[in-house]
């Protein structure tokens, strides 16, 4: 839903309407929906925003009453969730999740899609006086900037490019595949049967589209979202089943309302003890999985839990064994499954010393009904 919201407001600033009035409503209409729905790409939005409001500042100076009205509510609601969620519910400590994904298939896709977008529109600038292209380059430049600077921040930090590093990268790469308009307007255009005959204008044709085709093909191959069911996965998935596979089958990781009524429950039942990790541990390693992000995110210790959470295999026992030695210090395991609860049972008789720090509770509705 960023993503979306995110590039649509891009697409906004590089070819506006006609009207301010709407321009500005349609503006901070976006920057406020993308604040409430993920504010990790609120500040390069409001980076785009405020070069488009410098760039139009003539026009603007003849709606002052419009800028006014819609200025003010923006600035008042766009900020209402990052605020609440910095200063009241402590989100301000996932800044030091350094850990997460491997870099390299983001890498790889902002290079293969950033290089040739930026020459592309750079060439359009040159054959065309249309000055969107100018704003196009800038939006592509903003997108792949605000990436690389959220790895600065990340090596600041202590840590290395990770998890927020791969969030930032996707919006550039949503940028740069609608810059990729650039590559699609430098195809032959095809010529006027007046012109040139039939038989020509055919060829021609056939010309464009396998032009247009073979571009396509490039770009879903470089960025990774080559992922059809059935055939590859997607590059920039780590698992057995694409992202279009989850599309097709919605099913896949079934059991949603099940894992929601556990992570609610635990978050009521079991509030955050300092110095304690607490994490859940259920059938299958996938619900796990779910349930500890939803319960690390309504307690606000997503940095604290990282440990227990990503970087583990998918497979049970194995993830349960790994978290068990791999976070430090007390540990409080939510036991969503009996079979969870037996897999711990049997560790534990293998490796008593693990029972000094470890704490086990349950949630009591995942014990009525549990799929196989």
């Amino acid at each position: 839903m960023g993503l979306t919201l995110t590039v649509v407001l891009a697409a906004l600033v590089a070819r506006p309407v006609a009207g301010p009035r709407e321009q500005l409503v349609l503006l901070g209409a976006l920057l406020v929906g993308i604040g409430f729905c993920y504010y990790l790409f609120l500040f390069p939005a409001g980076i785009l925003v405020l070069g488009w409001l410098v760039a139009r500042r003539k026009a603007l100076s003849r709606v002052p009453r419009t800028l006014v009205l819609v200025a003010l509510p923006t600035a008042v609601l766009s900020p209402v969730v990052p605020l609440l969620g910095l200063l009241v519910a402590g989100q301000s400590e996932a800044l030091t999740a350094t850990s997460g994904p491997d870099i390299t298939e983001a890498r790889l896709a902002l290079l293969g899609l950033g290089i040739p977008v930026v020459l592309g529109l750079v060439a359009a600038m040159v054959r065309r006086p249309d000055p969107a292209w100018r704003r196009h380059l800038l939006v592509a430049l903003t997108g792949v900037g605000y990436a690389l600077g959220v790895a600065g921040l990340t090596v600041a930090m202590g840590g290395r490019p990770a998890y927020y590093y791969n969030k930032a990268a996707h919006l550039a790469m949503a940028l740069l595949i609608v810059g990729t308009v650039a590559l699609v307007v430098q195809l032959p255009a095809p010529r006027r049967a007046a012109d040139a005959g039939r038989a020509r204008m055919l060829w021609s044709t056939a010309g464009a589209v396998l032009a247009a085709a073979l571009a396509t093909l490039t770009v879903l191959t470089v960025s990774g979202l080559s992922g059809l069911p059935g055939h590859h996965r997607s590059l920039l998935l780590k698992g057995n089943t694409s992202w279009a596979q989850r599309v097709a089958s919605p099913h896949l990781g079934g059991g949603w309302p099940r894992l929601a009524q556990n992570c609610v429950e635990a978050y009521h039942r079991y509030p955050p003890v300092p110095g304690t990790t607490t994490l859940v541990v259920d059938r299958t390693a996938y619900q796990g999985y779910l349930q500890s992000l939803c319960l690390s995110a309504l307690q606000g210790t997503t940095a604290q839990t990282e440990p227990g959470i990503y970087g583990l295999e998918f497979r049970e026992p194995d993830r349960t064994a790994a978290l068990l030695h791999r976070v430090p210090g007390p540990l409080r395991i939510v036991v969503a499954d009996p079979a969870a609860g037996r897999r711990i049972d049997a560790m534990l008789h293998l490796e008593p010393t693990l029972r000094s720090r470890l704490t086990t509770v349950t949630v009591s509705k995942s014990f009525v009904e549990s799929p196989p």
